[in-house]
């Protein structure tokens, strides 16, 4: 891979003269150079840059997962009700380990790990990075405040999401509401036999399916966040937000001058075609263009314009 080089000899500005070496990084590049009067500028138009680095590997006790790391998918996930049987099956194992060593299980404390909380880092060294700005004046204090502003939008925002996933439901109100509602399904086939009779049967199980469904709701909106088919798809929202940054970065910011002044700018289409450039050097004083119009110059043509310009939509629209 190459990189193009321009050299400029002090001695003689026109003595421009390009060379290539040998590097990991590749930048296609066209320089153009324009002459003024007791001045020499150079104007470069970077048209593509191709940055193959390696990136540093640190090597880390506890290195970063992968964005996206799903748990492994079981038979349990497609038959919740096989999880009683491997509770009950882990319990009898238990106990029959207990019972061989001699010696009484105990549950394995914790370990108390310190984690890293890379959101918050990467806010820090954002916050870092603009007060250094600020520090050597190459921010202006309203871009500044701006700045600053939306990251303590972002801390709050990454706040509140940690909030939302690790604040669950109480455990008190989870037992209550599932108690009471097992003993009601439990006790509704005694209350309306006499009168529903063999509707019972499929009535309690339509019941059934109805309140246990609104629990298991409850429980999927305690944490969004996760991989079920119910969760937020956060990859997707990720995705979005890539994708418009690069949209945002793939083009420089242009000069006002370049759009405002063409023909393509016409302020008072469709009514009057005539392009910014064409209205600035008619004068101070708007006129509108319509022989048939009788207005003054100025905010009155400008209106009657407008209302042209909607009811020639209006028509062009409704055919």
């Amino acid at each position: 891979m190459t990189l193009t080089t321009l050299h400029l000899d002090a001695s003689s500005p026109a003595a421009i003269t390009l060379s290539t070496t040998s590097l990991l990084v590749k930048i296609p590049a066209i320089f153009v150079v324009d002459a003024k009067p007791g001045l020499w500028g150079l104007r470069f138009s970077i048209t593509h840059t191709a940055v193959v680095l390696p990136l540093p590997r640190v090597a880390s006790d506890r290195p970063l997962k992968p964005a996206r790391n799903p748990p492994s998918t079981s038979i349990y996930d497609y038959i919740p009700l096989l999880r009683l049987f491997k509770w009950i099956a882990r319990k009898v194992s238990r106990r029959a380990r207990t019972r061989q060593s001699g010696q009484r299980y105990r549950r394995k404390r914790n370990q108390d790990l310190v984690e890293s909380q890379i959101p918050l880092e990467i806010i820090l060294v954002l916050s870092n990075y603009t007060a250094v700005c600020m520090s050597r004046g190459l921010l202006q204090p309203a871009i500044a405040t701006g700045m600053t502003f939306n990251l303590t939008l972002l801390q709050d925002t990454v706040s509140n999401l940690e909030r939302i996933c690790n604040t669950p439901l109480p455990f008190a109100y989870q037992a209550h509401l599932r108690m009471s509602l097992w003993l009601y399904l439990l006790f509704l086939p005694f209350q309306i036999y006499n009168q529903a009779k063999w509707i019972t049967i499929p009535g309690t199980a339509f019941a059934s399916f109805l309140l246990l469904g609104f629990l298991e709701i409850g429980q999927e909106i305690e944490n969004p966040f996760n991989y079920d088919l119910n969760d937020l798809d956060l990859d997707y929202f990720c995705a979005v937000v890539q994708r418009e940054l690069h949209l945002i970065t793939a083009n420089t910011t242009p000069d006002p001058s370049e759009f405002l002044f063409t023909e393509l700018n016409q302020p008072f289409a469709p009514a009057d075609r005539r392009s910014a450039k064409e209205l600035v050097e008619s004068g101070t004083e708007y006129v509108a263009p319509h022989a048939a119009d009788k207005a003054e110059p100025g905010i009155d043509s400008i209106r009657r314009t407008l209302v042209k310009g909607w009811k020639d939509v209006e028509t062009l629209t409704r055919r």
